[in-house]
């Protein structure tokens, strides 16, 4: 063979060797850009999702976390958690949710045993389940596992919040209590404990148990000055009015309506405040609570009710 051919085949096969290694370097390039693309694509979906359920868009951010959660992501667990929480948004309307819910949390568990989230998922699938129109035996496995194997996790006292408040949406206040009496006498540094004392007044006074509710809501106002101060002082304006004591009632709901500027609940008082003048035959000073709600927080869910008083008023 002549040496120059010689050479040109060397050179040829020189290059075409590296032209292979090349071609096998994209193919594995691509496939490792493919999966950071569904990688990245996957959280994507679920922060989209955690935007949408925020929004109040349950229904696209259920979608959403499903597709995350039925992948084996890094984010699948959190999805399945997000998830149950998005059935239990959609429960008042459509109970059969909790059942639905009940089974996110408890798969989360049986997937993802590891999880920082198991804690939390066993005690919300059992308070899911025992709300669910399948109501699960009294000594569910969710609650004994977490029992035996979770006593000490640091997400028991969030999960005991969780279900003292699920317990109470589904109308089961006597598990509220247990649940938050044992979270504030097991935790009582609990991040949220201003606010789990709330919920606990409000399933005492769902219990017909005023004298312990006075106590949470005056615990309550004792620790915090914001938010969860006005809500307080409105459930005891709600008790006093519930036992007849008007006046009393009154003053407590004229004082959320100076005191604070929380839109929601200064108009909510406000309108409480016309409730407990009519109830007192001050129909005048009634009709101006009502007008004040209608002219000073038409965007809130209460100013429906302080038309209607006022359209009741005008016919009466």
């Amino acid at each position: 063979m002549a040496p120059a051919l010689e050479v040109e085949r060397a050179r040829g096969g020189a290059r075409r060797r590296p032209r292979r290694r090349r071609r096998g370097d994209a193919r594995g390039g691509r496939a490792r850009a493919r999966a950071d693309d569904d990688a990245a694509a996957l959280e994507a979906c679920f922060f989209a999702a955690d935007a949408l359920l925020a929004a109040e868009d349950d229904a696209r951010a259920e979608a959403c976390f499903t597709r995350v959660a039925g992948t084996d992501g890094a984010l699948a667990d959190d999805a399945l958690y997000r998830l149950g929480f998005a059935h239990l948004a959609r429960a008042d309307a459509e109970p059969a949710r909790l059942a639905q819910a009940a089974q996110a949390f408890a798969e989360l568990a049986r997937r993802f045993p590891r999880s920082e989230l198991v804690g939390e998922a066993l005690w919300l699938a059992r308070a899911s389940a025992r709300g669910a129109p399948a109501t699960p035996p009294p000594r569910s496995p969710a609650r004994e596992r977490v029992r035996r194997e979770h006593r000490g996790h640091d997400a028991r006292p969030k999960a005991l919040f969780r279900l003292g408040q699920c317990a109470l949406a589904t109308g089961d206040a006597a598990r509220a209590v247990d649940a938050l009496q044992e979270l504030l006498g097991s935790a009582p540094d609990f991040e949220a404990a201003v606010e789990a004392r709330l919920v606990l007044g409000r399933a005492l006074a769902a219990q017909g148990q005023a004298r312990g509710a006075r106590a949470a809501f005056d615990a309550v106002l004792a620790a915090d000055q914001g938010v969860f101060a006005a809500r307080a002082r409105l459930e005891l304006g709600r008790l006093e009015l519930a036992a007849g004591r008007h006046e009393d009632a009154l003053s407590h709901f004229l004082k959320v309506a100076l005191l604070y500027a929380y839109d929601d609940e200064v108009a909510e008082a406000t309108l409480l405040a016309g409730r407990c003048l009519e109830a007192q035959g001050e129909r005048a000073l009634a009709r101006d609570q009502y007008e004040r709600v209608v002219r000073e927080h038409a965007d809130t869910r209460h100013a429906a009710a302080a038309r209607e008083r006022l359209a009741a008023l005008r016919t009466e």
